[in-house]
């Protein structure tokens, strides 16, 4: 639970000084031991007598030993750089718009390639034309070796199928 914290002023801190005077009074007809009652009163005066002017007031003014609160600068401009940060004479223009039209020193990008037939197979990669290749050979050599089964067959004669 948060305490409730007030200031109090002067004329209150009268105030009470009055009603604590006229508790003391009232309590004089009473037969019991005041002393210490008295002290207890005394002290609080005396505590409440020794406030400096602000705890009473609240006034910033009031204050004794003020800290010194600098005037802190509108613009950037007003502070120096002694972090060494970069400024924007320290960049290149397209640091500080983002603009490719401003880059220096830009690549030359060749044209878009549409068709395979456009790049070269410096890699080797099996290509449509290979497997063409590849397989008339293949047709080739099965010729061949179907002629070389007919030519054996025919000096051999007796030998017949081996499927029968």
């Amino acid at each position: 639970m948060a305490a409730n914290i007030r200031l109090v002023s002067e004329s209150e801190i009268q105030e009470l000084e009055k009603q604590l005077t006229e508790l003391k009074e009232s309590l004089a007809d009473w037969s019991g031991d005041l002393s210490s009652v008295e002290n207890t009163v005394s002290e609080i005066i005396t505590v409440v007598q020794s406030l400096s002017s602000v705890a009473r007031t609240g006034d910033y003014n009031d204050l004794i030993n003020k800290p010194s609160i600098p005037t802190v600068p509108e613009n950037i401009s007003s502070f120096t750089n002694d972090a060494g940060y970069l400024g924007s004479d320290d960049v290149s223009n397209v640091a500080i718009s983002g603009k490719y039209a401003d880059l220096t020193g830009k690549p030359t990008i060749p044209a878009a390639v549409t068709k395979t037939s456009q790049l070269e197979n410096d890699s080797g990669f099996t290509t449509a034309n290979d497997l063409n290749e590849l397989n008339s050979n293949l047709s080739q050599l099965i010729s061949k070796v179907e002629l070389i089964e007919q030519k054996l067959e025919a000096l051999n004669p007796e030998s017949g199928s081996e499927t029968e």
